[in-house]
């Protein structure tokens, strides 16, 4: 495995991590947004 394909490989776990917590980040958001609203129970 040469220097770059372990860097690629490290900035894409990165990218993919970073997009997930901001996922969750935003869903938690919009579900409590949703239920201060009243649609949720």
């Amino acid at each position: 495995m040469s220097y770059s394909n372990t860097f690629t490989a490290y900035v894409y776990v990165l990218i993919k991590h970073s997009s997930d917590m901001l996922g969750k980040m935003f869903e938690w958001d919009s579900l409590t947004k949703l239920r201060s609203i009243g649609f949720v129970q």
